[in-house]
């Protein structure tokens, strides 16, 4: 098979060891136009840039263009992204309503129908005959709706010893371990796998919060290879909360990408498939603030909720929560968070106050830059890279602050 450009110009950027930022960063354009590039979702490039990439990767611009076939096809890429584009709503509307009870969700649904003058019968044939079609997976459309992938069911110490073979994969040992984790560089550095920039989600107004974050699914570009999609705005923002929120998302799509996408392939083309054993061999066999009143409001609710964890009852409820657990082990290893916690507060655990509840003392303790023993530089959620809300529920997990129950 030839090689197109985009292609070319990716296997240029990996054979001199580069992630997409700092090679868009050395060449002056965006990341999400030089993905566009390596994706061949673009034409090829004015020549001016042909220049920087010949000189950045030292190559002569007559080698890039003998790249570029003068008939070049990008109807099907076209034509795939104006038939996700209205998908966008629906997308988001999904993740709205995983946390509403289901009955809540059909009586919507009986409401509407009523309106467009069906009945309950047609309601519940239509979401029978739903049920049936999903996952679609021999069509190869894996998304949001493939409740079919049954995962492995995974304990918290397998996820934990995952995480830190990722870590230990790309030198990264427990002992010399210090935050934040280079997730980014990790996605980068992993083989058969693509950080793909998209702006199909993204709003039109730069205050308008992308409508999902990440995805991820078996490339579309590239055989037997695997994309991680995640947010250009989310991608480019400089913005500490946007930052670390692209951190936990390519964390947790990372952990669809090496443990829930081999069981989708193994479904759709019913054959044996290495399940990336380099990365676990261990377990191979067994730009502004983005709506801050709506962010603020579900941080309330999530601190006001002291009814414990949500029951584990699908098969995308225990896929979720493993990225999601996994991510934490990845982004804030507990053996490194530990030392950390009790330099900075002289003891294994605190206590939370009488007058507060645990979420509320965690999300505190999470925040906080002053210590008992000194006022440090940066707070836990800053000093790993991840959100408030992350590092509160990374340390209930480990019991680093704990319920008084005197």
């Amino acid at each position: 098979m030839n090689m197109t450009f985009g292609r070319y110009i990716r296997e240029l950027r990996r054979e001199k060891g580069v992630g997409l930022r700092k090679a868009a960063r050395a060449l002056r354009i965006s990341p999400s136009y030089l993905c566009k590039i390596e994706q061949d979702q673009v034409q090829p490039p004015r020549r001016e840039i042909f220049g920087e990439l010949a000189k950045y990767y030292r190559v002569s611009i007559d080698s890039l263009i003998n790249k570029t076939p003068p008939n070049r096809r990008y109807r099907e890429i076209l034509r795939e992204a104006d038939n996700k584009a209205n998908r966008v709503e629906l997308y988001a509307l999904y993740r709205a309503v995983q946390e509403i009870d289901p009955e809540m969700v059909f009586e919507i649904m009986k409401q509407l129908y009523e309106k467009q003058g069906k009945s309950e019968e047609d309601l519940r044939a239509d979401l029978e005959r739903l049920r049936a079609e999903l996952p679609r997976l021999s069509k190869r459309k894996e998304n949001l709706l493939a409740d079919r992938l049954k995962p492995r069911y995974l304990s918290k110490k397998q996820l934990t010893l995952m995480a830190e073979q990722v870590l230990n994969h790309f030198y990264i040992s427990m002992d010399e371990y210090k935050p934040p984790t280079p997730i980014e560089d990790i996605v980068e550095r992993t083989a058969r796998v693509n950080l793909v920039l998209t702006d199909r989600w993204d709003g039109t107004k730069p205050e308008q919060a992308p409508t999902v974050l990440g995805m991820s699914r078996w490339s579309r570009s590239y055989p037997d290879e695997k994309d991680i999609i995640v947010s250009t705005k989310l991608f480019e923002s400089s913005e500490a909360l946007q930052r670390s929120r692209l951190n936990f998302t390519l964390a947790h799509e990372y952990f669809h990408v090496i443990e829930h996408l081999p069981l989708m392939h193994l479904n759709i083309r019913s054959h044996a498939l290495n399940r990336e054993t380099v990365l676990l061999p261990q377990l191979s066999a067994s730009a502004k603030r983005i709506r801050p009143s709506i962010r603020r409001i579900r941080l309330q609710k999530w601190v006001n909720n002291a009814t414990g964890p949500r029951r584990l009852t699908t098969d995308e409820d225990w896929r979720e929560w493993q990225a999601n657990f996994f991510a934490a082990c990845l982004l804030m290893p507990a053996k490194a968070l530990k030392k950390e916690f009790e330099e900075r507060f002289g003891c294994n655990s605190l206590n939370t106050p009488s007058d507060m509840n645990p979420r509320q003392y965690a999300l505190e303790v999470a925040t906080t830059i002053v210590t008992p023993n000194y006022i440090c530089d940066e707070s836990l959620c800053s000093l790993y890279g991840v959100s408030a809300q992350a590092m509160a529920i990374r340390l209930l997990q480990l019991s680093l602050v704990v319920e008084d129950t005197d």
